[in-house]
């Protein structure tokens, strides 16, 4: 009788945890269903980067090819925003195509000289030609079908307004002085004019129209990323580091250099030169840079290749992001080496861990990705790398 007693307690207390186990089992099963949830959209995003990286691909080459006949090309400096958002408006996947611009003139002008002037191409695809990627590969039992990327209402409605098409743009720097003097003689209330079209130079049937921002711009040049970081929230930060990881899918190989930094990415201030405008962030391009590699003609910047780590400069630039403080400032004189690249890898590596405490495990382990990541393939060219890039280091 007292042995059953006993035996009835422990019973008790074995169902009582069995129900906790449960309990938390459940939670554990919930919490992992949220997570699929949040994460679904994010193919289609990688898809949307994906479609965007061929206009940018496209645009980088055009804009820096036979579109600069001015004799004042070496003053002149493109600068290509970046979304800080990437999950925010707008959805629609046409108007995440359009690619929005900066176009700089950093020379002595006069009264009749554009300085800086914001652009927006539009992608149009020509109809007389079937672009490759419409190809909806079937099963093997079904006949493959052809399909068009339908515009949308919005695509429709430019597409009607602006039948026939604008003029082809000859120079660039002479579009914009024209422009200009234009919008001064006849100020309009609309926020966009069109100025013309280019042809893109790449094998796609996708013309670009470009539409120039009629708002009358800040005189404040923009300042690097390296010299601003400590002027920036922590909140604020964050949403660059977002960007940047999200810009590594689309701009690699094209508007990113290979050996990037925190230096090569521009934002805009106010007219104080102090207040940073976290909405205008752009990857800067001048079209005079001595140290760049050309192609063939000699006339367009290309990528070098002699780096494996393709994300190294995400890496290190997460890692400045994360503590407000460039990497520079960072330095300890256990960190240093021969090597200026190697220098700034051993110091990242280093505050790893600090890293985790300041931004969180996800934080943390994206960085850790981009520090220790190799491999022989291109991030660009081939889709495996690229998705594995995404679900370890853009999603997080």
């Amino acid at each position: 009788m007292l042995s059953r007693a006993v035996y009835e307690d422990l019973l008790t207390k074995i169902d009582g945890a069995n129900t906790i186990l449960k309990t938390l089992l459940d939670q554990s099963l919930h919490q992992e269903e949220t997570r699929n949830k949040k994460r679904h959209p994010l193919p289609r995003l990688l898809q949307q980067y994906q479609k965007r990286r061929k206009h940018a691909e496209a645009l980088f080459k055009t804009i820096f090819g036979a579109y600069w006949r001015c004799q004042c090309n070496e003053q002149h400096c493109v600068h290509l925003q970046l979304p800080t958002n990437p999950l925010g408006p707008p959805k629609d996947s046409e108007i995440q195509s359009k690619l929005h611009m900066n176009f700089s003139n950093t020379g002595k002008t006069d009264n009749h000289s554009w300085t800086w002037t914001e652009v927006m191409f539009e992608p149009w695809q020509d109809e007389k030609f079937l672009p490759v990627t419409s190809l909806s590969l079937q099963e093997p039992h079904k006949k493959a079908k052809v399909r068009f990327d339908m515009p949308t209402t919005e695509t429709n409605h430019s597409q009607t307004t602006l039948s026939p098409l604008p003029p082809p743009i000859d120079d660039f720097c002479s579009s914009l002085r024209i422009t200009e003097v234009e919008l001064i003689e006849e100020p309009t209330k609309s926020k966009w004019t069109t100025t013309g079209m280019i042809s893109s130079q790449l094998d796609d049937p996708f013309h670009y129209i470009m539409h120039a921002s009629t708002k009358i711009p800040s005189p404040t040049p923009p300042k690097p990323l390296k010299e601003v970081i400590s002027q920036i929230s922590r909140h604020d930060r964050l949403h660059i580091a977002a960007g940047l990881a999200c810009g590594v899918i689309q701009y690699c190989g094209n508007w990113l250099k290979s050996r990037w930094d925190s230096s090569d990415v521009h934002l805009a201030a106010h007219k104080d030169g102090c207040d940073i405008m976290l909405d205008s962030v752009y990857l800067s391009w001048p079209l005079s840079i001595p140290d760049t590699d050309t192609d063939s003609e000699g006339t367009v910047p290309t990528m070098r290749q002699g780096n494996n780590n393709l994300l190294l400069p995400l890496g290190l630039a997460l890692v400045e992001l994360s503590l407000g403080k460039s990497l520079g400032s960072l330095l300890r004189p256990e960190d240093e080496d021969r090597d200026t690249e190697r220098t700034r890898r051993n110091t990242a590596s280093r505050l790893v861990p600090k890293i985790y405490l300041e931004s969180g495990v996800p934080y943390g382990e994206a960085v850790e990705s981009c520090l220790s990541w190799s491999s022989a393939h291109s991030l660009c060219v081939d889709r495996g790398v690229e998705e594995r890039v995404f679900e370890r280091i853009i999603s997080p």
